[in-house]
């Protein structure tokens, strides 16, 4: 069963329009600055690669769980445990990912988790979803959990 995402939380769309306005900034600045194309360009490859690989879907069969991208799949494995979250959000550490640009994804760690991954779209706490799985523990966050939570728990195909 595929599942869409949470619509984008305002700090998520924040973060995003505040980068793209600053990617035409830098390249309207580099048709006047040489130098400045090389930046261009790293800003213009990152946006590209952090819209690619912003979860589209959440794939829950046979008792797994699949975040679906633009490009790709990333397979997360069995779902041991799974839970909606509880409570506000901790202050959490980005270790590697994408820290809002059209989602938050890749390595965080907090004290209520230690390390885990997550393919969010929205930080809103209402859309988001524990798992455990064979990866560890995953945070994603479905625009229905509770069709994500029912899914989750029949092994839905």
């Amino acid at each position: 069963m595929q599942l869409t995402p949470a619509p984008m939380s305002t700090d998520i769309k924040v973060i995003t329009t505040v980068m793209l306005v600053v990617f035409v900034a830098v390249f309207i600045a580099s048709l006047y600055y040489t130098l400045l194309f090389l930046v261009t360009a790293i800003v213009g490859v990152t946006t590209v690669i952090c819209y690619l690989y912003t979860p589209v879907a959440y794939d829950v069969s046979h008792g797994n769980l699949t975040i679906v991208f633009h490009v790709g799949r990333k397979k997360c494995g069995k779902i041991l445990e799974y839970s909606q979250w509880h409570g506000r959000i901790p202050m959490t550490l980005r270790v590697w990912g994408n820290g809002g640009l059209f989602a938050g994804s890749g390595l965080f760690w907090n004290k209520t988790f230690g390390f885990f991954r997550a393919y969010v779209t929205s930080s809103k706490t209402r859309y988001l979803v524990v798992v455990e799985s064979d990866i560890g523990k995953v945070v994603v966050s479905p625009k229905h959990p509770g069709e994500f939570l029912h899914a989750a728990g029949s092994g839905a195909d």
